[in-house]
C-alpha cells in the first residue's frame, strides 16, 4: 500500500446517471482504497440530478467523498477548477465518472509519478482510430503551422499531478486552458503514458472547445506572424497589381488582361492615391501586429522558476 494522499477530482452533468456513479465509487472502493493509505473523492456536481446524499455507500466512501454542488452549470474546466481547489493530496488525478473499469491505471500512473515525474497524463495508443471532426483537423493543422508542437491530439483528459502542480494550476488558471500545453510550457517534468482506454468524453460544448481552440492559437505568436506575414503579403501583391495596371494603361492604353483601356487624367490620379493608400494602411497595419506579436512573446518569455526542493542544512 502507498503511503501517499491522494485527490481524486471527477465531474458529473446532466449527461451523467446515478448508476454510473455507483459503479465507479464501487471501483474506488476496490482500487483506490485498497492501494492508498489515505484518499479523497471530489465529485464537482456541474448541473448533474444524481442524488449523492441519498445514495447507499459504504462507510469508508461517505467518509471520503465530497460533493461541490456548483450554482449554476459552468464549462468543463471551471468545473474542474473548482474541485482542483478544493484537493488536499499530495497528488490529484483528474478523472471521467465513465471510465469505473480502468480505475486501476491510477495506481500505475502514481506509480510512474513517483520515478521523478511532476504530471503522468494518459495518451491513446497508436493503433487506436481516433474520434476527429473537419474543424478538429483544421486545429492540429493550424497548430502545425504555429509551431507549438505541446498539443498532441490523442492526449486525454486523464492526468496525476503533483502537489506544486496543483498550486500553479490554481494560481494560474484561467477560464479555458489546454491543461497540458500549459504545464508544459512551465518546466514541469511530463511523461504522456499510453494506454488501452475508451473513446474520449467529450465535455465541452461546441461553442466553448471554439473558444479554446482559438485562444490556444493566439496565444501562439508564430502563429500571429504567419497571419500577419500572409496578410501583408496579399495586400502588396494587390496593391502593386493596381499600379502595375495604372502603369500599362497610361503608357500602352492596355490593362494587364491586355485590354484596350483609355485613361483619363482624374483616373489615373485616383488610382496613384488608391495605391499610395493601401501602402500607408498596409504598413501601419503591419506595424500593430508586429506590436501585437512582441507583446505576447514578451508575456510568454517572461521568466518563472520552479523550486526543485527547499530544506534545512
Amino acid at each position: 500500500m502507498h503511503d501517499k494522499f491522494i485527490s481524486l477530482v471527477l465531474t458529473v452533468d446532466y449527461t451523467d446517471t446515478e448508476v454510473q456513479a455507483r459503479k465507479f465509487l464501487g471501483a474506488v472502493e476496490q482500487k483506490i482504497a485498497s492501494s492508498f493509505s489515505d484518499f479523497e473523492i471530489i465529485i464537482v456536481n456541474n448541473g448533474s440530478e444524481i442524488q449523492f446524499h441519498t445514495m447507499d455507500l459504504n462507510e469508508i466512501i461517505r467518509r471520503n467523498c465530497y460533493i461541490v454542488d456548483l450554482a449554476t452549470p459552468v464549462s468543463w474546466d471551471m468545473a474542474v477548477l473548482a474541485g482542483l481547489e478544493r484537493a488536499n493530496g499530495d497528488y490529484t488525478v483528474i478523472f471521467d465518472i465513465n471510465f469505473a473499469n480502468e480505475v486501476s491505471i491510477i495506481e500505475e500512473m502514481y506509480e510512474k509519478a513517483i520515478e521523478g515525474h511532476d504530471i503522468v497524463h494518459l495518451r491513446d495508443d497508436q493503433s487506436k482510430k481516433q474520434q476527429t471532426t473537419l474543424m478538429r483537423e483544421l486545429f492540429y493543422a493550424a497548430l502545425k503551422i504555429s509551431g507549438n508542437k505541446k498539443i498532441n491530439p490523442r492526449d486525454r483528459n486523464e492526468v496525476l499531478f503533483s502537489r506544486r502542480v496543483l498550486n500553479w494550476i490554481i494560481k494560474n488558471s484561467r477560464g479555458l486552458w489546454y491543461l497540458n500545453d500549459a504545464i508544459v510550457s512551465h518546466g514541469f517534468h511530463i511523461f504522456a503514458m499510453e494506454a488501452e482506454m475508451p473513446q474520449k468524453i467529450y465535455r465541452r460544448r461546441y461553442d466553448q472547445a471554439s473558444k479554446l481552440a482559438w485562444s490556444t492559437l493566439v496565444d501562439s505568436p508564430r502563429f500571429l506572424a504567419t497571419i500577419a506575414r500572409f496578410i501583408i503579403l496579399l495586400l502588396v501583391g494587390l496593391t502593386g497589381l493596381s499600379f502595375l495596371n495604372v502603369v500599362m494603361v497610361y503608357f500602352f492604353d492596355h490593362d494587364l488582361l491586355w485590354q484596350e483601356q483609355i485613361s483619363g487624367q482624374g483616373w489615373i490620379y485616383t488610382n496613384i492615391v488608391y495605391s499610395i493608400g493601401s501602402l500607408a494602411i498596409t504598413a501601419l497595419l503591419y506595424i500593430i501586429l508586429q506590436i501585437k506579436i512582441i507583446m505576447l512573446e514578451e508575456i510568454r518569455a517572461r521568466e518563472r522558476y520552479i523550486v526543485e526542493r527547499f530544506e534545512r542544512i
